[in-house]
Parts: C-alpha cells; sequence; structure tokens
C-alpha cells in the first residue's frame, strides 16, 4: 500500500493531512475495480477543512434555538466575579482536558450538566459539550483524542463565549 497524501504548507515545512491507501485488486475477480481504497485518513483534528472566527462560529450558533437558549445566570456571573476569568479558564481546561478529549469519555452526551458552573453553559452554549455535539457541529470525529492545541482552541472559543456573555 502506498499513501497518496494531501500536503499542506506548515511553519514546520511540509505534512501530509490526509489521504488514502489504494492497493491492487487482490480480493475478487472484478479487475474493473481497480484499484481500491483500503485506507482513508485525515487530520481534521489539527487543521479544520473551514476554519472560521469565533464572530463567525457564534452566528451559526445563534441560528440554533436550543444553543441559543443558554445564558450565563446572575450566580454565573458572581462567581465569575469572585473567581476571576484565569481560574474559569484553568476550570475550562481541566473540563475540556478529562470530559471532552478523550477519544470514548465516559458517559458520553451526558458527562456536561445543563447548570452549576459557567463552563457547562458555555459548553452547551457552543456545542462543545460532548463529542456527538463537536461532530456534529464542528466537524471533530468521535474516537480520536483531541490533541492539547485543539483542546486550547476549545477552550479560547469557550472563555470568548463566557466573555461575550458576562459583558451583556
Amino acid at each position: 500500500m502506498k499513501p497518496n497524501g494531501l500536503l499542506k504548507k506548515g511553519r514546520d515545512g511540509d505534512r501530509i493531512v490526509g489521504g488514502l491507501g489504494v492497493i491492487e485488486n487482490d480480493f475478487h475477480e472484478r479487475k474493473d475495480l481497480t484499484p481500491n481504497i483500503c485506507a482513508v485518513y485525515d487530520d481534521f483534528l489539527i487543521e479544520s477543512l473551514a476554519p472560521m472566527t469565533h464572530d463567525e462560529a457564534f452566528a451559526k450558533l445563534a441560528r440554533s434555538k436550543f444553543r441559543s437558549r443558554f445564558h450565563l445566570s446572575p450566580a454565573d456571573r458572581r462567581y465569575i466575579a469572585e473567581k476571576g476569568m484565569e481560574t474559569i479558564r484553568s476550570h475550562a481546561t481541566v473540563f475540556v482536558r478529562d470530559r471532552l478529549a478523550p477519544a470514548n469519555p465516559p458517559n458520553d452526551g451526558r458527562q456536561t450538566p445543563m447548570r452549576g458552573h459557567p463552563v457547562f453553559i458555555a459548553q452547551h452554549a457552543t456545542a462543545t459539550c460532548c463529542r456527538r455535539c463537536l461532530e456534529k457541529w464542528w466537524k471533530f470525529p468521535r474516537g480520536i483524542p483531541i490533541p492539547p492545541e485543539r483542546q486550547a482552541g476549545i477552550v479560547d472559543f469557550l472563555m470568548a463565549w463566557i466573555g461575550r456573555e458576562n459583558a451583556t
């Protein structure tokens, strides 16, 4: 098998971000079906195919009746004022790392409470609450761990939502 990859220019030089593995037709008699694809791979978790700004992502979320109904409560705002945004960011980092980043998180789909912490509200508002929502909204495939640099991007997105919401 020889992989045929899509090259991406990066700061560190070229790297393969996706491709196909092909083999000769050796498992059936239909020679018209040569070559055969035996592997497909991509690098969604490193580079999104269609990156968007936070404002574009917020506009996309605003079109969802479910996502747009989430707002910080007065208790959430008091908690943010008391703890500070750096503490909230550290909580978000832990929640994303432990509850969202594993390939198959325990209780996926039910791991993020609907209330109790500003980050939980932000996760539901931004569709970063479970792997199913990440896949549906942001095309992060399930079954693959989220690398640290993408976790940091999710945390940045959550903090941007919290900052916007807390300012209103």
